[in-house]
């Protein structure tokens, strides 16, 4: 089958070889050599596709992400092109690595924006946990005996993800190991601001998945210990098969209890709980301390072995510098904030008023952030 990726296309479904689609004429073959299969997922600013690539032998799979708004404004498309540029650079920079996927192509074409992607044929950890079930103790460290080592590769490339949860990690079927996926969130500059105490880590475009993402990130001010809470919470999935907005929060400070849904030793309870501190200040400032209060260092050993010599070449001084960065904090007054919205964040995910969103973007036009988000059904 051949799909149109005009989103205004009432009959996308075409026959296998079809130049051009019957319902609305669109070409169906993109740059000449990618042919569109089927939709995969859509998000706020984007759908992503499988397509076959047909300028290569044997016509391999990638995925094809295409830029598609509901609103088309000026503002939006800049927003939107500026998130897959960012995509593109940071997988330019960071996908040579075996359990992130390799940027192929990326293109404008008639006004829209494609980033092409190496596919990564498995199952998401959400899709495994609606499949299998949940996880026990012994799959959720190994799930962090996985994934903590590559976000930490991540976070000496300087990177932030900022969209780690179950529907972004997925279990390669060729080896069982987990590939991150979905980088159009990241933030790719920390930065030192000047005559300031702390160093913060600023972005233009706060992205995130309410629930998954903590408070600091949602007011623009993501840090290294933003995906360590991220992380915290994809665990708790795992081992509840309940998204954040299904469980119950502390009105007053915003935690999220779920101790009693969870039969897990008081080694990972601790870590976990740490993880998911709702203060920054009290979570995990680098995934060296998480691996260290797991005994998982280990781990990141037999990682390196795998990875490129030079991903790893990091001096002592460096990772001393990274592991400050991690302790970024928005200042005095963004604390107020915080606690006025913490309360309200939880309430609002408990409620089910805030759902599972692919795509959230905070855009700065003004001292006030504008907040649009894509609403998706579990």
């Amino acid at each position: 089958m051949s799909y149109c990726v005009n989103s205004t296309c009432r009959n996308p479904e075409n026959s296998a070889y079809s130049q051009r689609c019957h319902s609305c004429g669109s070409q169906l073959v993109l740059r000449d050599r990618y042919r569109v299969i089927k939709p995969l997922a859509q998000g706020g600013f984007g759908t992503t596709f499988l397509a076959q690539d047909e300028a290569l032998p044997g016509q391999p799979s990638c995925v094809i992400k295409q830029l598609r708004s509901s609103e088309v404004t000026p503002m939006l498309v800049q927003m939107a092109r500026s998130l897959f540029e960012t995509e593109a650079v940071t997988l330019g920079k960071i996908g040579n690595h075996p359990q992130i996927p390799r940027l192929l192509d990326y293109f404008e074409e008639h006004e829209q924006f494609y980033l092409v992607q190496e596919y990564i044929h498995g199952m998401t950890l959400q899709q495994e946990v609606k499949q299998n079930g949940v996880f026990g103790e012994v799959g959720v460290k190994q799930f962090l005996s996985e994934i903590l080592p590559l976000l930490q590769y991540i976070h000496e490339c300087k990177m932030i993800h900022c969209d780690i949860k179950p529907a972004n990690i997925v279990r390669r079927a060729q080896d069982g190991k987990l590939v991150l996926i979905d980088f159009g969130a990241v933030k790719n500059q920390v930065s030192q601001l000047a005559n300031q105490p702390e160093q913060r880590a600023l972005t233009a475009y706060a992205i995130g998945t309410p629930g998954f993402a903590p408070v600091e990130q949602m007011v623009l001010r993501p840090v290294f210990a933003s995906d360590i809470y991220a992380v915290g919470v994809t665990c708790i999935y795992l081992l509840t098969g309940k998204f954040p907005k299904d469980l119950d929060y502390n009105p007053r400070t915003g935690e999220m209890l779920w101790k009693q849904l969870v039969q897990t030793s008081d080694q990972l309870s601790v870590v976990l709980r740490k993880m998911l501190e709702v203060s920054v200040h009290n979570r995990y400032q680098s995934v060296e301390q998480v691996l260290k209060a797991l005994d998982l260092e280990f781990y990141v050993d037999t990682f390196t072995q795998d990875t490129p010599v030079e991903s790893f070449t990091v001096s002592k001084e460096q990772m001393s510098a990274y592991s400050q960065e991690s302790r970024i904090l928005c200042g005095n007054s963004c604390t107020d904030l915080f606690k006025q919205s913490v309360a309200q964040m939880a309430t609002a995910i408990q409620a089910k008023s805030i759902k599972m969103v692919d795509t959230s973007c905070i855009k700065l036009t003004s001292n006030e952030p504008i907040f649009t988000a894509a609403i998706v059904d579990e």
